[in-house]
């Protein structure tokens, strides 16, 4: 897809995936399972040392099937891309485009919240949260944001992940839907966009009245 729409004229999805400690090997799986075709752009925001250069990048493009690139202020959001925040920068979506801003480092930064929090404003509920491996609560207020809009929130099972800390808190938080294994993400990212696409049209059929409910989501284990 050329740009930050799908062929039906709604936003394209974004899923954003948040990650820090030991998060390299569960980003490793999620991209590799993404399909060709998934009509989602990937967001992922790593927390990374701002004084070093990252190839995670070019790292994540080996596991890959889709494009992976480093984000760039004012770049369009594309579908079927793997988005990578660049190290320093904390990454925001105003409509179709990427808002790059630096990184306060004499302040406590939470750059997954800031992604999410943005995904929530712009798209409600296109929106989905996914928050991998690490120490701290970054995310847990930005999925709690994504749930409040109606998104899909998602975090990898605490048995897998390096660094529990991060998916635990934002599990913490009752309101999340799946607890998954990272390589499981992708294919329940798309059945619940399938969803948030069918709910959509449902409103359009029906002059954006509520008709009937949305399917049930279960936590995973």
């Amino acid at each position: 897809m050329a740009d930050g729409t799908d062929s039906g004229l709604r936003p394209t999805p974004i899923v954003g995936v948040g990650a820090s400690a030991g998060g390299l090997e569960p980003l490793h799986d999620l991209v590799a399972a993404i399909p060709v075709a998934s009509g989602f752009a990937w967001v992922i925001v790593q927390h990374l040392s701002p004084d070093h250069p990252s190839i995670l990048d070019q790292l994540l493009q080996s596991s890959s099937t889709v494009d992976v690139r480093v984000i760039e202020d004012g770049a369009t959001v594309t579908a079927d891309t793997v988005f990578v925040a660049p190290p320093g920068q904390e990454v925001s979506v105003d409509g179709d485009a990427f808002r790059l801003t630096p990184r306060d480092t004499k302040a406590l930064s939470t750059p997954i919240d800031r992604l999410f929090e943005s995904l929530a404003a712009e798209r409600g509920r296109s929106a989905f949260a996914v928050v991998l491996s690490g120490t701290g609560s970054d995310g847990t207020a930005g999925v709690r944001a994504i749930k409040a809009e109606g998104g899909v929130a998602i975090v990898q099972e605490s048995a897998g992940a390096r660094f529990p800390g991060m998916p635990n808190a934002a599990a913490a938080t009752g309101v999340v839907d799946f607890v998954l294994r990272p390589g499981d993400i992708p294919e329940r990212t798309h059945r619940g966009g399938v969803e948030v696409g069918d709910h959509h049209l449902e409103e359009e059929q029906h002059g954006g009245e509520e008709h009937g409910e949305q399917p049930e989501r279960r936590p995973t284990r």
